[in-house]
C-alpha cells in the first residue's frame, strides 16, 4: 500500500534541527498539510473573509454603535428635560401650598393669640381662687360629693 509510507513519514532531520514549525508539520506529508491548514483556519476564525469585507462589517458595526450612542444621548436629554419640568411643577405646587397655608393659617394664629390673651386673665383668676381655697383648707369635692 503506497499511502502507508506517506502516513508514516517522519520529519527530516534538517527541519527538526532548524526548529521551523511549518517545515516540521509539512514533513508529515498530507497529514501535516491538513494540520497546518486546520491551524490556519483556527487562527483566522474559519471566516476566510476578504479584508474589504471585514472593513465593511467593521464600518457597519461602528455606524450602528454611533447610532445607538446618539439614540441614548437623545433619550437621556429627553429624560433630563422631563425631570426638570417635573421639578419645576413640584416647586410651583410647593409655593402654592405655602401661600395657601400662609393665607389661611396666619389669621387663625392671630385669632388663637387673641383668644388666649382674652382667656388668660380668667385662668389667672381661677388659679388665684383655687390657691386661696387650698390655703383655707377647703377642698373642692370631685364628682359632686
Amino acid at each position: 500500500m503506497p499511502w502507508r509510507g506517506v502516513l508514516a513519514a517522519s520529519p527530516t532531520p534538517i527541519s527538526a534541527a532548524t526548529g521551523d514549525f511549518v517545515s516540521y508539520l509539512l514533513g508529515y506529508g498530507p497529514i501535516g498539510l491538513f494540520l497546518l491548514l486546520l491551524a490556519w483556519l483556527f487562527y483566522r476564525g474559519w471566516g476566510l473573509y476578504s479584508p474589504s469585507r471585514l472593513k465593511a462589517e467593521k464600518d457597519a458595526c461602528r455606524a450602528d454603535l454611533e447610532h445607538q450612542i446618539t439614540q441614548m444621548t437623545e433619550d437621556r436629554n429627553r429624560e433630563r428635560t422631563r425631570l426638570i419640568d417635573e421639578r419645576d411643577k413640584a416647586y410651583a405646587q410647593r409655593d402654592e401650598a405655602l401661600k395657601a397655608a400662609t393665607d389661611s393659617l396666619v389669621p387663625l394664629l392671630v385669632q388663637f393669640t387673641s383668644a388666649t390673651g382674652a382667656l388668660l386673665p380668667l385662668l389667672q383668676k381661677m388659679v388665684t381662687i383655687t390657691e386661696a381655697r387650698e390655703d383655707r383648707g377647703e377642698r373642692r369635692d370631685r364628682g359632686g360629693r
